[in-house]
């Protein structure tokens, strides 16, 4: 009985200490990029990234098409430039929503600064998926052992699943927290001095490329704390066993194919509200039916189909997605 009561006291105190955090959302807001079909910094600050072709735009963890960024080739990659406001020598954070997929790489680089060529230069800085779905912070130079990392102690990123990362740095102390999902993971301290360097901001990597979703993207000036955490992962409603419960669609929608314009494979998604027979068709300029991918009934939700055309000329394609009543129609660019 003591044992009960203690913990609920514990569980009542630790509430209240969460209660009592101020939060203040654009307090030290550096950059926010929501990555609706852009990556326009919709921030104070104006500092607007650029994509590249292996970036295209599909769901985000709503079933919004074209709300979150794909990266679904090996160069993807999104570029912001170098300013002093993301140089990030002080006080931090990085907050964003992730997906990943399987890449073939066994640490794909997911956020750096610096570290994205063949000769790291000083001062870089590296957000990493690890084997093991771990997520590690590097710093350094990365030559020999001119380097230390922080890493989240335990698995938290399922693939193919959202997962909300946060990760703050406070100066002097050099206290890391890394926070997934909205709750604390992982809390230490990194010896280390963070040094300016004029690289570009990236999201995705040319030597260990990232394959996945990217969404909501936040760059902080301070530590925020626990209690903004969890309101930014709440930010847009209340999710729940995320990796569990994959988000039920209201709505019938044909996500663009990835990536797009391609060689000679490609991929496409697509959402049904409810199971149905569902047709998915492949045209050329003409209006000829050139291939059926999918022609079965389907489950509710999200679904996928690979379609390889190395058979067929380059050019213009269009693939229709038919379910019932419900019809949809996108264009993709085949390029040898």
């Amino acid at each position: 009985m003591k044992t009960t009561f203690r913990l609920v006291i514990l569980i009542l105190f630790a509430s209240s200490c969460l209660l009592s955090q101020t939060i203040k959302l654009d307090s030290g807001l550096v950059a926010y990029y929501p990555l609706n079909s852009s990556a326009q910094d919709a921030g104070p600050n104006g500092l607007h990234g650029t994509t590249n072709a292996g970036v295209s735009w599909s769901f985000d963890r709503f079933a919004t098409p074209s709300a979150a960024a794909l990266f679904g080739g090996d160069s993807a990659l999104i570029r912001i430039e170098d300013d002093p406001l993301i140089d990030l020598t002080g006080d931090f954070s990085i907050c964003i929503w992730m997906r990943p997929q399987l890449s073939g790489f066994n640490v794909p680089y997911m956020i750096t600064k610096g570290a994205d060529s063949s000769a790291p230069i000083d001062g870089s800085w590296i957000i990493a998926d690890q084997p093991l779905r771990v997520l590690a912070l590097y710093f350094g130079s990365f030559a020999g052992a001119n380097h230390v990392w922080f890493e989240s102690t335990r698995g938290v990123i399922a693939e193919d699943s959202w997962s909300f990362i946060v990760f703050t740095f406070r100066q002097p102390t050099s206290e890391c927290i890394f926070y997934t999902n909205g709750n604390l993971d992982t809390a230490g301290t990194m010896t280390h001095v963070i040094k300016d360097n004029s690289a570009p901001l990236l999201l995705g990597s040319f030597q260990f490329p990232y394959h996945g979703r990217f969404d909501d993207f936040r760059l902080y000036s301070r530590p925020i704390n626990a209690a903004e955490v969890e309101s930014l992962y709440h930010e847009r409603g209340y999710l729940t066993d995320i990796a569990e419960a994959p988000f039920q669609p209201a709505r019938f929608a044909l996500g663009q194919n990835f990536p797009n314009p391609f060689n000679p494979q490609t991929n496409i998604e697509f959402w049904i509200p409810t199971s149905a027979m569902v047709r998915l068709s492949v045209f050329d300029l003409l209006g000829r039916e050139v291939v059926i991918l999918v022609n079965e009934e389907r489950q509710t939700g999200l679904n996928k189909a690979a379609w390889d055309a190395s058979r067929l000329p380059s050019g213009v394609y269009f693939y229709r997605l038919t379910a019932g009543s419900l019809s949809q129609t996108r264009k993709m660019i085949l390029i040898r």
